[in-house]
């Protein structure tokens, strides 16, 4: 998961360096066809109320998940972090913790503006999460049930 900005600026580079490097159209949006974009996502009948289940379930998740990484450091001596750089300012959180970038939460209307806005990247699909960390099983599958009832058919 990186901001939609940093992904618009990579699938741009990355088109642009095929057609330097001599690829025609056609296997260019062959190529585009097969990357894929991944995101959270919780669905509610009011944005307010997708706020109220989504986020807390999405940080208690990023919560576990950071806690498993040390876990796995601390055991094994692997991590993904990078090592701090003398003299150079520690890198912003990841994208795929923060919710304005891993998140796309509100009513059907206003995920479905959010998906139109990643479709433009021209990515061949998104990847979907819809059970956050310890969300219950009713809002997940409440937010399934809007999302195929009123977001997806708007993709079809």
């Amino acid at each position: 998961v990186q901001s939609n900005d940093v992904t618009r600026h990579r699938m741009e580079l990355y088109q642009q360096t095929m057609r330097d490097s001599g690829y025609d159209d056609e296997k260019i949006a062959q190529n585009m066809r097969e990357c894929w974009l991944w995101r959270n996502v919780c669905v509610a009948d009011t944005d307010a109320e997708a706020a109220e289940i989504g986020i807390p379930a999405f940080h208690r998740q990023t919560e576990f998940r950071a806690v498993m990484r040390y876990r796995i450091h601390k055991e094994q001596g692997v991590t993904l972090a990078k090592a701090p750089v003398a003299g150079v300012a520690p890198a912003a959180p990841a994208a795929r913790s923060q919710v304005e970038h891993s998140l796309l939460y509100g009513a059907p209307d206003t995920v479905a503006e959010k998906i139109a806005e990643i479709d433009k990247f021209g990515a061949g699909g998104l990847i979907m999460t819809f059970r956050l960390g310890p969300m219950d099983i009713e809002a997940t599958e409440n937010s399934i049930r809007l999302f195929m009832t009123r977001v997806a058919p708007q993709f079809a």
